[in-house]
C-alpha cells in the first residue's frame, strides 16, 4: 500500500476501523447458529484437515439438497417464504458469522428504496447501491489481504447484487406495463420480460425470502423473483384444469447430490496426488511406489 497517498491511506483505515467497531453491535444478531453448530463444523474441519470457513461453506452447499426436499412438503405461501428465509440466514450465519449483516443491511436499504422512491428512481438507485457495496467489499479484501484468501460476504453479495438488479427491473417493468395506455409504446425489453414483471413490491417476508433463499445464497444461481414466488405459492405446479399437483423432487434432488459427492471425492484425490507430485518435483525426488 506504499503507493497510496498517506492522507488517502489514513482515511481508508479510519473507515475500516469504524466498520469494524460496529462488530459488537452486530454480534447479537447471529441467533440462528448456536455454538453447538459451529463446534460441530469445527470438529468436521479438523477431521478432514480443512479450515472452518471452507468446511462450513461446503456443508452449506450440501445442506441445500435435503432442505429442498423438505421445502416441497411445506405448505404453500408464507410458510415456504419463511422456510426459505430461516434456513438461508442460518446457513449464512454459520458460514460468515457477523458478516451476514452486510447482506441484511443491503437488503433493508434496497427495500426501503423500493417502498419510498418512484420506480423510475429505484430502478437506478438499487442496482447502483448494491453494485457499489459489492465493489467496496472486494476492495476492502484487496486492501487488508492482498493476494491472500479469506472467505467473506462478497461471494454471497454478488448473488445479492444480481437478484436486486433483476427485481428492480421487474418492479419497473410492472409499473410501465400497468400505466401504459398502449403496449405498442412499451419498450421492447419490457415486453420481452413481461412474464417476470411485478405489479407491486413484494411484502417483506417474500422479499427477504427471495434474497436469502437457502438454495442460492452461497453460490447462486440467481433467478427471477417470479420463478421463486410461483414455486412458493404453487402456481408453477398448476395443471390446465386449475388444480395444483406438486411432483416429487426426491430423485431429481438425490441424483445431483450423488454427482456432487462423487465429483468432490475425485477432485480431492486428484488434487492430493498432484500436490504430492509437485512437492516431490521441487525436492528433486521420486514418489514412492503406490
Amino acid at each position: 500500500m506504499e503507493s497510496i497517498l498517506p492522507q488517502v491511506d489514513a482515511l481508508i483505515q479510519q473507515g475500516i476501523a469504524f466498520v469494524y467497531s460496529l462488530a459488537p453491535l452486530v454480534a447479537p444478531t447471529v441467533v440462528l447458529c448456536p455454538p453447538i453448530v459451529t463446534e460441530s463444523i469445527a470438529t468436521v474441519a479438523t477431521a478432514i484437515s480443512m479450515d472452518y470457513e471452507t468446511t462450513a461453506y461446503v456443508l452449506g452447499l450440501f445442506l441445500a439438497y435435503p432442505l429442498g426436499i423438505l421445502m416441497n412438503v411445506v405448505p404453500n405461501g408464507s410458510m415456504k417464504h419463511l422456510f426459505s428465509l430461516f434456513f438461508g440466514v442460518g446457513i449464512l450465519q454459520a458460514v460468515l458469522a457477523i458478516q451476514w449483516f452486510h447482506l441484511f443491511f443491503v437488503a433493508t436499504v434496497c427495500y426501503a428504496v423500493f417502498i419510498i422512491m418512484p420506480t423510475k428512481v429505484s430502478l437506478y438507485i438499487v442496482p447502483t447501491f448494491a453494485m457499489g457495496y459489492c465493489v467496496l467489499g472486494h476492495l476492502h479484501r484487496q486492501y487488508v489481504n492482498y493476494m491472500g484468501w479469506d472467505l467473506d460476504f462478497t461471494g454471497a453479495m454478488m448473488i445479492f447484487t444480481i437478484k436486486l438488479w433483476m427485481i428492480a427491473h421487474n418492479i419497473h417493468d410492472g409499473h410501465v406495463l400497468k400505466t401504459a395506455k398502449d403496449e405498442k409504446n412499451v419498450p421492447k425489453a419490457t415486453m420481452k420480460c413481461k412474464a417476470f414483471s411485478l405489479d407491486t413490491v413484494p411484502n417483506p417476508l417474500q422479499f427477504y425470502g427471495y434474497l436469502f433463499n437457502f438454495s442460492t445464497i452461497l453460490a447462486g444461481p440467481a433467478f427471477e423473483y417470479k420463478i421463486y414466488a410461483n414455486a412458493c405459492d404453487g402456481t408453477i405446479f398448476k395443471t390446465p384444469s386449475g388444480a395444483t399437483k406438486t411432483p416429487s423432487n426426491v430423485m431429481p434432488t438425490l441424483y445431483p447430490l450423488l454427482q456432487s459427492i462423487v465429483c468432490m471425492v475425485i477432485y480431492t484425490q486428484v488434487s492430493e496426488s498432484e500436490g504430492e507430485e509437485r512437492a516431490a518435483a521441487r525436492n528433486g525426488r521420486e514418489l514412492p511406489a503406490r
